[in-house]
């Protein structure tokens, strides 16, 4: 049972999140949001008291690692792309890896299982709910960027 929870977070709602935000935002504000990830794992690990007490290198390391996610937003101006629903799909994929990460520690780590097997386990576990998951009817199919100018113009312009 814990390994179907597991994988159900670390894989399953993880990458569904991301396959439907990416219809709708930059690959670019994804990366960013994913690189959150170990940021909201300390932040979740605090809020369920799984980890006790933060360090000052901890609490510097969280403040560095927001700033810069939002630096890094800012000079492009993108951070419109992270208030859109695709950009908190994104930031909910990443919380959910989070929450994986935080339940194999205290359910799964500490059992003897290898990482190998953990991971072919969590793999094998996920494949049933992402395979009969069936896609948001609401969505849009994604739209193709500018078309490319016919063959013939293609030629005058080179």
């Amino acid at each position: 049972m814990h390994i179907a929870v597991a994988a159900l977070f670390a894989n399953a709602v993880r990458y569904l999140l991301f396959a439907v935000a990416e219809q709708t935002v930059d690959s670019s504000t994804a990366g960013i949001i994913n690189a959150t990830t170990p940021l909201w794992t300390v932040v979740l690990a605090l809020a369920v008291r799984h980890q006790k007490v933060v360090t000052n290198w901890q609490a510097a390391g969280l403040i560095v690692g927001f700033a810069g996610a939002v630096l890094i937003f800012t000079p492009w101006h993108t951070a419109g792309g992270l208030v859109s629903a695709g950009g908190l799909e994104c930031l909910a994929a990443s919380v959910s890896y989070a929450v994986s990460y935080i339940y194999m520690d205290r359910f799964l780590a500490r059992r003897g299982i290898g990482p190998v097997v953990l991971s072919a386990c969590a793999l094998a576990h996920s494949r049933t709910p992402v395979l009969s998951t069936p896609p948001p009817a609401a969505r849009r199919p994604p739209r193709a960027g500018r078309r490319a100018p016919p063959p013939a113009r293609r030629a005058a312009r080179t």
